[in-house]
């Protein structure tokens, strides 16, 4: 046990004392645990939630649609992406620069390169899950134009960022950014994230548009447009 100091009053110092051979698990130069906690939290929730969806599917509610695909398709790039996160951890991915070497510090920029596309296509793909649902449930062939055109949006948003994102630095070693000259990576990945809030509202909207008109009461269109609401957070 190690003796860190006291403070004015003579008491020993918080944190003082520390036990041999201890290390935190995160500081302000490593922010690897906090990467490996939120990416394994995430992972862990969204494989709960389509387990959850094939359950009910094989029990309560029989038969598969293209909801449920596109549904498991976001998950498996979901679950890619994590991979991908949790590999670039292991190599270093937030650490200090300094800390890693030059083989490791390059290898790092390409998982979190190839992360980035897998990402974009698992929020795209959730996104495109939720307006097939919309579309199972919709009876109006005009609801439906709308619903086909809302996939078309999210589909250019999805080429778009991933264009934007291929395109961030140099063409020949596009994952490179460390010591590069990238302009506006922030303000592409600001626009990506607006268009992406964009499409939620849209999304919203459809559900708006129709619950509305559909014969019931007014508290559960009220339900219906408060569970998807969700999304928007």
């Amino acid at each position: 046990m190690e003796n860190a100091g006291f403070d004015i009053l003579g008491r020993p110092a918080l944190g003082a004392y520390k036990l041999s051979g201890y290390t935190a698990a995160a500081d302000f130069v490593d922010h690897t645990a906090w990467i490996l906690i939120a990416t394994a939290l995430c992972m862990v929730c969204f494989l709960f939630f389509c387990a959850i969806r094939v359950t009910l599917r094989f029990t309560l509610s029989p038969g598969f649609d293209s909801d449920d695909f596109t549904c498991w398709a976001a998950t498996g790039l979901a679950a890619i992406q994590s991979l991908i996160v949790l590999g670039a951890c292991a190599k270093g991915l937030g650490k200090s620069i300094d800390q890693l070497s030059p083989d490791d510090l390059e290898f790092v920029q390409k998982l979190y390169y190839a992360s980035n596309f897998f990402f974009i296509l698992a929020v795209g793909m959730s996104k495109i899950s939720v307006i097939c649902l919309l579309h199972r449930i919709s009876r109006l062939d005009t609801s439906r134009k709308v619903l086909y055109a809302s996939m078309g949006l999210v589909g250019a948003w999805v080429i778009g960022s991933m264009f934007a994102i291929a395109s961030q630095c140099d063409f020949s070693r596009p994952w490179i950014m460390v010591d590069e000259k990238c302009s506006g990576i922030r303000t592409r990945w600001e626009v990506i994230c607006a268009l992406d809030i964009a499409t939620e509202i849209v999304i919203f909207g459809l559900v708006i548009h129709l619950v509305y008109p559909l014969q019931m009461i007014l508290a559960h269109k009220f339900t219906v447009a408060y569970i998807f609401s969700f999304r928007l957070l």
